[in-house]
């Protein structure tokens, strides 16, 4: 029996939840600060977990449109799923956290509005998970009929050159977290397409081994940002090698007597 397989693009489905569960761990990680001498060198990028869950994110919307297409299903679904834990939690910060606050202001947070508005807001994440899964159901439309490539293509296009060309200072660093991470989500939206159109892995394979490239260029050059971004195109290489080490686990569970189950 052979130890480690080859990646196919099924593993990405077969491992979904447990890839969801790694990116999760490694941000906390991240944010809770381990300063150990082995275990900092991996939690200190830490962000790109979340690099992975916006691939994820977008993996998984495509399957669920795709079982169910109906827009009042799809939006009900996803604001009880984010909005109800959201304004318990924002109780919680606005009465702790930010005691000035007023009702208006706690509304203002938790809608997510004061994140495009220049007002007040908790942070990035939410807002910027609303806007994507807001635009979706286009966002699907551009991958059934193919033209992601060319979405996507722009987007890499204006974001790369702009960092020879324009100043992004202009946009803050939170705002910048959601706008170099649309490339990625897109990818992941089109990577679900792939599997159950039954492609091959050949393309997938292709397009990690050229992010490894433009991985190294960037993040040699000295810029927290830059850094960031960098990180968006290591994710797939990153997939694959997390996805083959749960594949080791899985047959070394069967090998031993157990078995270790990761449907998606």
């Amino acid at each position: 029996m052979k130890i480690c397989n080859f990646f196919v693009l099924q593993d990405l489905s077969t491992y979904r939840k447990a890839l969801m569960g790694v990116a999760i761990l490694w941000v906390v990680l991240y944010h809770f600060g381990f300063h150990t001498p082995i275990i900092s060198h991996i939690t200190r990028f830490g962000y790109a977990g979340v690099d992975i869950f916006m691939f994820l994110s977008g993996f998984g919307l495509f399957y669920s449109m795709n079982h169910d297409s109906n827009l009042q299903h799809y939006y009900k679904k996803r604001f009880k799923r984010i909005f109800p834990t959201y304004f318990i939690i924002g109780a919680f910060l606005s009465l702790f956290c930010f005691p000035n606050d007023t009702f208006i202001s706690y509304l203002w947070r938790s809608s997510t509005l004061g994140f495009w508005t220049n007002g007040v807001y908790y942070e990035w994440f939410i807002p910027s998970i609303i806007l994507l899964y807001a635009l979706f159901p286009f966002t699907f439309k551009l991958v059934i009929y193919k033209t992601w490539i060319y979405v996507l293509s722009i987007i890499l296009i204006i974001l790369i050159a702009g960092y020879g060309v324009f100043d992004y200072s202009f946009i803050d660093n939170w705002h910048f977290l959601l706008l170099y991470r649309i490339p990625i989500f897109l990818y992941g939206c089109m990577t679900a397409y792939q599997i159950k159109n039954n492609e091959s892995s050949k393309e997938y394979n292709i397009i990690s081994i050229i992010g490894l490239f433009v991985f190294i260029i960037f993040f040699l050059i000295p810029d927290l940002r830059t850094r960031y971004f960098a990180f968006t195109f290591l994710t797939p290489l990153l997939l694959i090698i997390i996805c083959t080490i749960l594949k080791n686990i899985t047959i070394i569970n069967k090998l031993g007597g157990g078995q270790l189950e990761l449907q998606a």
